[in-house]
C-alpha cells in the first residue's frame, strides 16, 4: 500500500486522517475511501517489525521511575487496605530490575527509594549525576572514572 509517511514516524501530530488526505491528493480518484484506507493501513502496519535497538555499556545507566497506577495492599492484622506506588529501577545493559512499594509518589518517597536502590546495587554516591531524558522518566548515569 503506498503511504506518504507512517504514523510511527517522528511527528506526534500525524494522524490517519492526515495520512489519508495526503494519500488521496497523490492518487486522486483511484484512492481508497477513508475506512478502506484505515483497514489497509492496519494490515500493512502488522507486517512491519518496529523496534528501537539501544546499546548500553554495563553499569552505565540506571533508568528509574514510578510505574503505572497505585496498587492496593491489605494489612493482614487489621484488614485495612492502603494504596502504594511502585518504584522501579532497571539497569540499562542487563535489565537487572529493582522494585519496591512506596507510600506515595512524593519527593521523600522518591529520594528514599532511590537511596535504598543504590544501596542495594552497591553504588557509591561519588560520580553519580542525574539527567532528564523525558518528561516522565529520569536517567541516572554513573561516571565510570569516579569509581
Amino acid at each position: 500500500m503506498p503511504v506518504v509517511r507512517s504514523l510511527t514516524g517522528f511527528s506526534p501530530h500525524v494522524t490517519r486522517q492526515l495520512l489519508w488526505m495526503e494519500y488521496k491528493s497523490q492518487f486522486g480518484k483511484k484512492a481508497l475511501g477513508y475506512s478502506q484506507f484505515c483497514r489497509s493501513y492496519r494490515d500493512w502496519k502488522k507486517t512491519r517489525r518496529l523496534s528501537m535497538r539501544q546499546e548500553h555499556r554495563a553499569g552505565e545507566k540506571l533508568f528509574i521511575d514510578f510505574c503505572g497506577p497505585t496498587v492496593p495492599v491489605v494489612n493482614p492484622d487489621t484488614g485495612e487496605v492502603s494504596r502504594v506506588a511502585i518504584f522501579v529501577a532497571v539497569m540499562g545493559a542487563s535489565n537487572y530490575t529493582y522494585a519496591e512499594a512506596c507510600e506515595g509518589q512524593d519527593m521523600m518517597s522518591w529520594l528514599n527509594a532511590n537511596s535504598r536502590c543504590l544501596t542495594f546495587l552497591g553504588a557509591s554516591q561519588n560520580g553519580l549525576y542525574l539527567t532528564i531524558s523525558s518528561t516522565t522518566a529520569l536517567m541516572l548515569i554513573c561516571n565510570a572514572r569516579a569509581v
